[in-house]
């Protein structure tokens, strides 16, 4: 499979509607009732939910995931232009539509989604205008779903399907990947600190313990300085004998592990200097992977599937 991917994920081929009270987009959330925590803490089966549709708790073209500290899965629902929110019982919560402020009252197409760490949503993806032109954008939601920016930011990219986000919650900064670009935001603030340069298209970006920041890039895994962008180095580069072929989702977990998905149809785990440990799960097509604070691990599946898996704790930690 090569990184610059062809096939694409959702539909684009029609200009998106646009939704206007008086001009300007008002999303309306969808709330559900919650679920307790002592339920999402003492599962211990593998969950799975979603599939394929327009309706709450459905998707079409599901992409990235993030769990936040409360236990709570957001999805970014590319194709139905929404983020989508389930407790880790994959229970529906709410549901909240990716509008995009100061962009002729446009939702985008999400393709990542993260959280920092006053417990605003961070959403990156592209919108599409009347001429067929498309634009990359970074938008800040508050905790009701509601953008918390006057604008968005927008963001030159090519491979629009593959910007990605995390929050680096040792600087407290929103680290964006999009082609060979990497944006680091401050949470507070519309405009970028700084950018450097990835080696490769960047298909996704987490960061670790120390504020480095890990990118999956072509058949391997890269390590980036926070503040400086230097390369610190290379990991999982072509590693004989492991397969890792184009990993998918990356993330690196308490004990500082790095967790990969790979078309290769598995999640693996490796240690901090390459080295293999095991084949955590075996799930088709993974396209994006997450652990909740419990250590819950949630994978994303693309393609024709558009389903999420929960597996319980001692899936990562037996």
């Amino acid at each position: 499979m090569s990184t610059r991917q062809t096939t694409r994920p959702f539909h684009t081929s029609k200009p998106e509607p646009e939704v206007y009270t008086n001009g300007v987009v008002t999303p309306t959330p969808v709330t559900y009732k919650l679920e307790s925590r002592t339920r999402i803490v003492n599962s211990k089966k593998k969950i799975t939910f979603g599939g394929k549709g327009k309706g709450p708790g459905k998707f079409k073209g599901l992409t990235k995931v993030v769990v936040s500290r409360y236990n709570e899965i957001f999805v970014a629902d590319g194709g139905n232009r929404r983020i989508q929110v389930f407790g880790m019982n994959g229970t529906f919560l709410r549901l909240f539509p990716a509008a995009v402020p100061g962009v002729t009252a446009k939702m985008m197409y999400p393709t990542d989604v993260t959280i920092d760490g006053k417990g605003n949503v961070w959403v990156v993806g592209f919108v599409v205008d009347s001429k067929r032109r498309e634009k990359c954008v970074l938008v800040k939601y508050n905790k009701e779903g509601q953008p918390a920016l006057n604008s968005a930011n927008l963001l030159p990219c090519t491979y629009k399907y593959l910007v990605s986000a995390t929050f680096d919650a040792v600087n407290n900064k929103v680290i964006v990947a999009a082609d060979t670009d990497i944006y680091i935001f401050s949470p507070d603030d519309s405009l970028y600190d700084r950018r450097f340069k990835s080696l490769k298209l960047a298909k996704c970006v987490t960061s670790d313990k120390e504020g480095n920041i890990i990118t999956a890039e072509g058949v391997g895994v890269h390590v980036y300085n926070h503040h400086t962008g230097r390369l610190l180095f290379r990991i999982l580069w072509k590693a004989k004998g492991m397969g890792i072929d184009y990993p998918q989702g990356v993330y690196r977990d308490s004990l500082g592990n790095i967790i990969i998905g790979s078309v290769a149809h598995r999640v693996d785990m490796y240690r901090y200097n390459g080295t293999y440990v095991r084949t955590v799960v075996e799930v088709r097509l993974p396209w994006d992977i997450a652990v909740g604070p419990d250590g819950q691990l949630v994978v994303t599946t693309r393609k024709t599937k558009n389903l999420v898996t929960i597996f319980p704790r001692h899936t990562l930690m037996p």
